[in-house]
């Protein structure tokens, strides 16, 4: 999704080439296309060798997908339909908007206004893919512990 060259531990490189409407096709289109069960064959190849069971291995094979598409979506400043003077002018209106909130209410927005408007691309797919790898390995280790869900 965010790109074919293989960057660190197998994960895809962010700064490779995106189509960046891939993530609204998924959302429109039939997730049990040929390229989505082989991508969800292999996910579940190495759940399920990994020792997860099928009823976790499912779940976390269908969690891999939409994190992806969470990622792509959520990533500051992600408008694939603008040229790149119009995304520069959106992401300045979006932090002048988030610094301009009520300090009083909003201190920790208007203190992150800038990183909250605009992201470094890499780090973002980096921390995601992260954020979400750490998760399934607690997961694995309740599961083995005997204490996950299920």
């Amino acid at each position: 999704m965010v790109g074919s060259a293989p960057g660190r531990a197998g994960v895809p490189d962010p700064g490779a080439t995106r189509s960046p409407v891939g993530p609204q096709l998924l959302l429109e289109h039939e997730k049990r296309n040929e390229a989505a069960l082989r991508a969800t064959e292999a996910a579940l190849e190495i759940l399920l060798g990994a020792g997860f069971d099928p009823l976790h291995a499912a779940e976390i094979a269908r969690s891999t997908l939409w994190t992806g598409i969470t990622l792509v979506m959520s990533e500051a400043g992600y408008h694939p339909e603008l040229s790149d003077e119009e995304r520069a002018e959106w992401n300045r209106r979006s932090q002048v908007e988030l610094a301009m909130l009520p300090a009083a209410r909003y201190p920790h927005l208007v203190q992150c206004a800038a990183p909250m408007a605009n992201c470094d691309p890499a780090f973002h797919y980096r921390l995601g893919v992260e954020l979400f790898i750490a998760g399934v390995r607690a997961v694995a280790e309740l599961v083995t512990a005997g204490t996950g869900s299920g």
